[in-house]
């Protein structure tokens, strides 16, 4: 019996030392659009149907970050030069970390530190439990740029302990998280707005200035360059910006999918940095792109689109018609693809079919990505808002019942209170007939 007992004790030990392990266990790497490829795809339950708003958390100024989800926390940096830390479930605020500048690119988290970058020209590296300042770096000077569509910052991407990230100044930086070292920079010459992405120890990101770069990781040294058919193009013949590139690379099956603000699509050998096809959304600007099963999924910006494409030959297996301008990266989990649009509209379609399975609206334009992690889709919009969205994670679910409550206000005049202006009353009840 003695021996027994002993047994059963030595056995009860080994469970509390084995589930505390596995409750201290670091999470994984978070980032945006999933992992250091960018190929979009959360690792998560999807939210096959809507079924409501879980939370909102308000901030002072527009979210152009896309979240990210670290040890029940959510992180994201909002136009109020904040950087946030809410709790994922009751988005009851944990805390806020001030910086001197707008945090319009997206966390990366590893090792229980979170890493960001502000329009105050600097990277952060903050303690991702309670907020203290590990460390900064400053960047150098932002390089010039006639348009005013620089709505974005790189956000930083992570392997093992090197974390890459682009600046307006034209350098890819690389650091040694743990030693806070900048190993090395590389000279693009224009800004670098997009998040780089890493693939067979390949980084690849855009610039400003048209080109596609493939670097070592290790070294920083150029492997190739790709220029896209816009980059010759003159600013003074458009009005705008036709030759930079904004939409961050996503891998995989040895492709680099990049959009131009050219409008096209641009698949890209990742060894040998030739172009395999092109797609052309016909002067559009392509924003996004993400890659899974064989599969490039693309969105279009003015021309309002999101389209599948086969990965070996670009061709077209269907598109989906949102309601304005995309400039939205995707988030792929399960069967699932999300996206918001320039309305403010966050979709959920069924990533074989292109078919819509719902969507939210949150009123106004946004810039930033929705995130999914643990079946819930973070999403946020200029109006300064989180959303956590919930769902169904059931595929054969059907359809919530539905809920419109139509407010019409009638006949106005300039002694009657009204709410709306500029006709937006009678948007609301064309929208609902």
């Amino acid at each position: 019996m003695r021996k027994n007992l002993c047994l059963q004790l030595l056995l009860l030990c080994v469970f509390i030392m084995d589930s505390n392990a596995q409750q201290s266990a670091p999470a994984k790497n978070v980032m945006f659009r999933g992992n250091a490829s960018l190929n979009g795809v959360y690792d998560s339950k999807p939210a096959y149907q809507l079924n409501g708003v879980l939370f909102t958390f308000k901030t002072n100024g527009p979210i152009r970050s896309t979240a990210a989800t670290y040890d029940e926390t959510v992180f994201f940096g909002s136009g109020d030069e904040n950087f946030y830390a809410v709790d994922a479930t009751t988005g009851n605020e944990r805390w806020r970390f001030k910086t001197n500048g707008a945090i319009n690119s997206s966390p990366a988290i590893s090792d229980g530190v979170a890493f960001f970058t502000s329009r105050d020209g600097r990277l952060y590296a903050l303690q991702a439990r309670d907020g203290k300042k590990l460390w900064e770096y400053q960047f150098g000077k932002d390089l010039p740029y006639e348009n005013g569509w620089d709505y974005y910052l790189s956000s930083p991407v992570i392997v093992d302990q090197m974390l890459y990230v682009g600046s307006g100044d034209g350098y890819l930086y690389a650091f040694d998280v743990k030693t806070k070292k900048n190993l090395w920079k590389f000279n693009a010459g224009a800004r670098i707005r997009t998040a780089p992405a890493i693939s067979n120890d390949v980084v690849v990101f855009g610039a400003l200035d048209g080109a596609v770069y493939a670097l070592r990781s290790d070294d920083g040294s150029q492997q190739w360059k790709f220029t896209i058919k816009g980059a010759d193009l003159k600013f003074e013949n458009f009005g705008y910006d036709v030759s930079g590139i904004l939409c961050s690379p996503a891998i995989g099956d040895g492709i680099v999918a990049i959009g131009g603000r050219d409008g096209f699509l641009y698949a890209i050998d990742l060894q040998t940095g030739k172009q395999k096809w092109n797609f052309d959304h016909e002067g559009s600007w392509v924003l996004s792109t993400a890659i899974n099963n064989g599969k490039v999924f693309a969105a279009s910006g003015s021309s309002a689109f999101v389209q599948e494409v086969e990965i070996a030959t670009g061709k077209e297996q269907w598109r989906f018609n949102s309601s304005s301008a995309i400039f939205s990266s995707m988030a792929l989990a399960g069967e699932m693809l999300y996206f918001g649009d320039y309305n403010g509209n966050v979709y959920g379609l069924n990533s074989k079919t292109g078919v819509e399975q719902w969507h939210f609206p949150m009123g106004t334009r946004t810039f930033s990505s929705p995130s999914v992690a643990n079946g819930i889709v973070y999403c946020s919009s200029d109006d300064g808002v989180l959303y956590a969205l919930s769902g169904s994670q059931n595929i054969s679910a059907g359809l919530p019942p539905v809920k419109k409550a139509v407010y019409w206000e009638g006949i106005k005049s300039d002694t009657i209170y009204h709410w709306f202006q500029n006709n937006f009353d009678v948007y609301i009840r064309d929208y609902f007939k």
